[in-house]
């Protein structure tokens, strides 16, 4: 869906949905890593699309589990 987040950071990391739900599964409301905690004891975050660094110049980065193009962030 549109509104769906494009990626999840833990582990001081970004990951894909797939990893994120393999890591912390769904929660009763269906949402992938629904009040998780990481093993640094922090909330997972969620990287919603409307997010403000998709609509830069930003360089491609990748899922910190599996490595797949997950958007772009900006370059300083």
């Amino acid at each position: 869906m549109k509104h769906d987040p494009i990626a999840y950071t833990y582990e001081t990391n970004i990951h894909c949905p797939k990893c994120a739900e393999e890591r912390f599964g769904r929660g009763i409301h269906g949402f992938i890593a629904e009040d998780s905690y990481d093993s640094e004891g922090n909330l997972v975050g969620v990287v919603p699309s409307w997010d403000s660094w998709c609509n830069q110049e930003w360089d491609e980065f990748p899922c910190g589990s599996c490595g797949q193009k997950l958007g772009y962030y900006k370059t300083l």
